[in-house]
């Protein structure tokens, strides 16, 4: 599993990190325009993400405007989406699912949900 985690919250992303790491790789990235350049760069290394985590609130791009530069592409099959937020927010809920978002994560995260998401995404047993 190749993951990036976007967000401005740095303890959030190293908690990220922390539970994610040991079933894969796990990059940080700290706007939303870093994630967009990742996605792009393993796309032409052939080596895509699996799983991302984007905030949804970050500076200059705000995650949902990532979400949709990442489903824009056609071969986007296999690649899920968690979207997190301290917000429970029922607008930013139904955009980030319109936006064909997998989960909604709200902070603080929670290890064994998290942990509970990834598997049923089907990246670890």
């Amino acid at each position: 599993m190749k993951s990036p985690v976007a967000g401005d919250d740095f303890t959030t992303m190293l908690l990220f990190q922390e539970i994610v790491g040991p079933y894969g790789e796990c990059h940080i990235t700290a706007k939303g325009r870093e994630a967009i350049d990742a996605y792009q760069m393993a796309r032409q290394e052939g080596k895509p993400y699996d799983l991302y985590f984007l905030d949804i609130m970050m500076p200059g791009m705000e995650g949902q405007e990532v979400q949709k530069g990442i489903r824009r592409h056609e071969d986007f099959e296999g690649i899920s989406l968690g979207m997190t937020t301290a917000s429970k927010d029922r607008e930013n809920i139904f955009s980030s699912f319109m936006r064909q978002c997998d989960e909604y994560l709200v902070k603080p995260i929670n290890k064994s949900g998290l942990l509970q998401d990834i598997i049923e995404f089907g990246f670890i047993e």
